[in-house]
């Protein structure tokens, strides 16, 4: 799936989409094609998050818990950015 092109950008416009199933649906669906080729894949969705609004970052986080599920073993090298971005999150009283 690495070699179509814009495949992360078009599953991350589905985050943008009014129904909140879609939203979910897209970012499982990167979290399991991340795990595919995380080499790739991950880098890219890092980019993403720090990119994203507020509400994307929760979609990104529901990506990362999809790929922790599956093959946590590949976060490794993505650990400084990673607890940064839960310790973030998890000081919300919203969610």
């Amino acid at each position: 799936m690495s070699k179509l092109p814009n495949v992360i950008e078009s599953i991350s416009k589905l985050f943008k989409a009014p129904n909140e199933e879609v939203k979910t649906a897209g970012s499982i669906s990167l979290g399991n094609l991340s795990i595919g080729n995380p080499e790739f894949f991950l880098p890219r969705v890092f980019e993403l998050v720090d990119k994203s609004s507020t509400q994307e970052k929760y979609l990104f986080l529901n990506t990362i818990r999809e790929i922790i599920i599956h093959n946590p073993n590949c976060l490794e090298a993505f650990i400084p950015k990673l607890l940064p971005l839960l310790i973030d999150h998890s000081k919300n009283e919203d969610e």
